[in-house]
């Protein structure tokens, strides 16, 4: 996938905006009631095809946290759908999944 075709399309989410164990400043962008500890690009890519959204894994390493392996997933907007929107969707679907198992 070419930049041009995925500017505006798509948005990138990184594993590291639902990881309970990092802060802020380290890349979390869920509250830490909808996080959850160490997620991982499978879970993500999982949470996805249930929600029934478009998706395309990415290769790359975060920034902040290079050090860990977890590939961004890009995820097709809707209409007026917004980023945050998108990533509060998908973490309280991960959240659901993974606690829902323990419960």
């Amino acid at each position: 996938m070419t930049k041009r075709e995925y500017k505006g399309k798509y948005v990138t989410v990184w594993p590291q905006y639902f990881d309970s164990t990092l802060s802020r400043r380290y890349g979390r962008r869920v509250p830490k009631e909808l996080s959850v500890p160490k997620p991982t690009t499978k879970e993500i890519i999982e949470v996805l095809n249930s929600l029934n959204r478009k998706y395309v894994v990415l290769e790359g390493k975060y920034p902040r946290i290079w050090w860990h392996d977890e590939n961004p997933v890009a995820v097709e907007k809707k209409e007026g759908e917004r980023k945050t929107q998108i990533l509060h969707e998908i973490a309280r679907e991960l959240y659901r999944k993974r606690f829902k198992k323990e419960a």
